[in-house]
């Protein structure tokens, strides 16, 4: 009875644990993702500057599904915003970038895991790309 009980409480103890396995000088991780491993941001954008009072984000899976998720605002100076979790896991992501009226000089880089994947130039109202992990631009103002 006891041996039977001491499995039974290894079995919740290992289920709560959430699958996870690291070792102290690896941190390797078999867990699923979630906010607090590093899979949760490998997609991000970091608005580098412009010359206008904001930025508006928008990220999906393509023009026709995408959705804001941040706006940048000037006085903040360069920022990093991470892609919505629900994009975190795909291998390509669609990312528009939005200012006001007018000619405002802008320059913004999507990042997946550290790297510069497509840099935004612009200075008209939008700019739009899909941008796949694979890609790599090192004209990237800011990473």
């Amino acid at each position: 009875m006891r041996k039977a009980l001491t499995i039974i409480v290894a079995i919740l103890f290992a289920g709560q644990s959430s699958f996870a396995l690291a070792r102290d000088d690896e941190k390797a991780t078999l867990s699923r993702p979630t906010a607090k491993n590093s899979r949760s941001n490998s997609w991000y954008v970091v608005v580098c500057s412009s010359r206008a009072e904001n930025v508006v984000l928008q990220a999906g899976g393509n023009d026709n599904d995408n959705s804001v998720f941040a706006k940048w605002y000037q006085k903040n100076g360069q920022k990093r915003f991470p892609l919505p979790d629900w994009l975190q896991a795909r291998t390509k992501v669609y990312v528009r970038m939005s200012i006001p009226e007018g000619k405002w000089q802008t320059e913004a880089c999507v990042g997946y895991n550290g790297y510069a994947k497509k840099a935004f130039r612009f200075d008209k109202n939008n700019e739009n790309h899909n941008v796949s992990m694979d890609d790599n631009d090192n004209s990237c103002a800011c990473r």
